[in-house]
């Protein structure tokens, strides 16, 4: 699955350790950069086995999230989104 990130910031963040163990400590960072690596080996959400990926509501309906560790989560929305003939997006077949 293909991740890019809304702001250069949060980029920074999850790529680069020295930032990550600033912002979440070190046994945190670890575990946002495997929860990234998992996402990074799928093809498409549906492959995804870790945790589980759950569609947002509200004003976030778009988005879906992850946990990532205690208290943080990722939060994702579809860039090329395949919609059902209600036109709700299919998560499980999100791969960007």
């Amino acid at each position: 699955m293909k991740i890019f990130f809304s702001t250069r910031k949060l980029e920074k963040l999850c790529n680069t350790k020295k930032e990550a163990n600033k912002k979440f400590g070190d046994k945190n960072a670890k575990f946002l950069f495997k929860r990234l690596q998992q996402l990074k080996a799928v093809n498409q959400l549906g492959d995804f086995k870790f945790d589980k990926p759950h569609p947002l509501k509200g004003d976030k309906k778009d988005q879906f999230a992850i946990t990532v560790f205690q208290g943080v989560r990722l939060t994702f929305f579809a860039i090329e989104p395949v919609k059902d003939e209600s036109n709700n997006i299919i998560w499980k077949k999100v791969k960007k």
